[in-house]
């Protein structure tokens, strides 16, 4: 299925989305990510662009018509030209540590802007 998917991006010129964690983590950080997405991107020789999100459990309040700042912040592609099978897990690791470390950058930006 995933080579299909990587014949397909690669006919077609497209990037896609993808949250490789998998599932919505519940205010409990950043959770293990998925193989999936890192297999995916090295077949097809796409770079990942990572995209951080601030948590919001803290900040943020649906109940309430000012509801809080929810921060996004896209961070410097990592190239996948030139990795393998092999590279699967320490890329997802390395992609781990590095939106791990943008969200609690965009966490601090948030408590700093409500003190």
């Amino acid at each position: 299925m995933i080579n299909n998917l990587v014949t397909y991006l690669k006919e077609n010129q497209l990037s896609i989305w993808v949250m490789p964690e998998g599932t919505r983590s519940k205010g409990k950080g950043v959770r293990p990510f998925k193989k999936g997405p890192f297999h995916l991107a090295i077949g097809s020789g796409l770079p990942i662009v990572p995209i951080c999100i601030s948590s919001y459990e803290k900040s943020f309040d649906l109940n309430k018509w000012k509801s809080g700042t929810i921060l996004v912040e896209p961070l410097e592609a990592i190239s996948t030209k030139e990795l393998s099978v092999e590279d699967v897990s320490s890329l997802a690791e390395k992609s781990r540590k590095i939106i791990i470390a943008g969200v609690e950058k965009l966490d601090q930006e948030i408590m700093r802007a409500n003190d």
